[in-house]
């Protein structure tokens, strides 16, 4: 079962890239990610469950991680909101 997104290119109206508005992800979407990405989205699933990162290295800009968590956590929601009213 695809994912279906609004299409970043149009935001929804229509465009080469997708015809209708909508993205759908038919494959795994970690293709579609770097790898400070894919970190970042680790590291907010670790804090989300309570084991917050040790200071040190990349974790010492702690506004930025935070940030981070609060976005992931934020598109996540959306994300399962979305699942739950399509059913």
């Amino acid at each position: 079962m695809p994912i279906i997104f609004e299409c970043p290119e149009c935001g929804g109206k229509g465009c080469d890239k997708c015809d209708d508005g909508k993205w759908n992800l038919n494959e795994c979407p970690r293709r579609f990610l770097d790898e400070p990405a894919i970190e970042t989205l680790a590291f907010a699933r670790f804090a989300r469950d309570g084991s917050w990162p040790v200071d040190g290295g990349m974790l010492n800009q702690t506004e930025w991680f935070t940030d981070a968590c609060r976005l992931v956590w934020s598109e996540q929601s959306i994300i399962e909101s979305e699942a739950i009213s399509n059913g």
